[in-house]
């Protein structure tokens, strides 16, 4: 017998897989910002009671960096109650990213790629998978006041399981199902 899996139940957001603007000549940890709106939907009242009702979910991120201190420190996503979240997407712990947890990083004394902060661009990517920190609100970053440091956020839909279908009357389209 074979399982057909149960498909995702997939929410954009006002930023889905775009990357942002360049982010530069902001030198303060969190003076440049981001807010991700899902589309007419409640963070907190709406998504966070929807998220802790299905079995699984997921958000890809991704910061590209040259030069700009690293994530962690002055970079970082805020989850659904607008805290910031200690860790980057991949990462499991405090300041870690996911080539930290798997021990690839570029540079060996440090958890995250972008945390070598020198001028070569780099990426640390992976999926936020914590339930009770998502949907991704908004990411905040900074130390990239020095010329010739920027960087560069990516966040993608947040992707459920199993599929559950959303009513939201001000949105006819909130999310669609892929399976």
């Amino acid at each position: 017998m074979t399982t057909t899996p149960p498909g995702k139940t997939i929410i954009h957001h006002s930023r889905d897989d775009t990357e942002s603007s360049q982010i530069s000549g902001y030198n303060a940890c969190g003076s440049w910002s981001q807010d991700l709106t899902y589309y007419g939907i409640d963070v907190a009242n709406q998504m966070g009671p929807f998220v802790d009702s299905v079995a699984t979910c997921s958000q890809y991120a991704k910061f590209r960096c040259n030069g700009a201190s690293g994530v962690g420190s002055c970079n970082q996503a805020q989850d659904r109650s607008g805290i910031a979240i200690p860790y980057w997407a991949g990462g499991n712990s405090v300041n870690k990213c996911a080539c930290g947890i798997a021990g690839t990083c570029v540079d060996g004394r440090t958890d995250c790629n972008c945390n070598k902060n020198d001028n070569v661009w780099r990426i640390d990517e992976g999926y936020f998978t914590d339930k009770s920190l998502l949907p991704i609100k908004k990411f905040l970053s900074g130390g990239t006041g020095t010329a010739g440091n920027s960087a560069y956020y990516t966040v993608g839909p947040l992707e459920c399981e199993p599929v559950l279908i959303l009513i939201n009357y001000d949105r006819v389209i909130v999310g669609h199902m892929h399976g």
